[in-house]
């Protein structure tokens, strides 16, 4: 026998590839550990403590619309009412819960509202609340020339019947 029919297959093999991650060493380099955080160029409006970046008109604009909002869930008001104010889906989404309240046989109303601006959306939370149950409703206004209008109406999830 000789050696090389050996050493012909040894050729062919290669060694199996390492997939394990690197080390990494968790001890702290000093130079990294010197270095002071990085100041903020410009102080966010939301950050300075009682700053409301929303005028008075544009907040009564934006909480009567809401209360319009509403008043249609709780079936005081007529959707066809909304249309000038809130998107296509954003109304079928009012019309679906409006719906389902009625068949719970719920009347809610507004308990409190939060409005968040950024550049030229409004971001309103409302709690609403039946006496007995109490739910968020997140609602997006975004301003269409001198108009707000409501393109996003989010109930969170929906409440079923208790079946006795």
């Amino acid at each position: 026998m000789s050696i090389a029919p050996a050493l012909l297959v040894e050729s062919h093999l290669r060694p199996a590839p390492d997939h394990r991650p690197a080390v990494i060493s968790w001890q702290h380099t000093p130079e990294i550990l010197a270095h002071a955080p990085l100041p903020l160029v410009d102080t966010p409006s939301c950050a300075v403590a009682g700053a409301d970046p929303l005028d008075e008109h544009t907040r009564g604009q934006l909480s009567a619309v809401c209360a319009a909002i509403i008043d249609t869930v709780a079936g005081r008001r007529a959707p066809q009412q909304l249309v000038r104010w809130v998107d296509e889906r954003a109304l079928a989404e009012i019309v679906l819960r409006a719906r389902q309240q009625r068949r719970l046989g719920r009347s809610v109303g507004v308990r409190s509202q939060r409005f968040q601006r950024n550049d030229d959306r409004v971001e309103a939370v409302l709690r609403i609340s039946d006496g007995n149950r109490s739910e968020a409703v997140a609602l997006r206004f975004d301003q269409l020339g001198r108009r707000w209008m409501c393109l996003v109406a989010d109930f969170g999830p929906t409440v079923q019947p208790r079946v006795v």
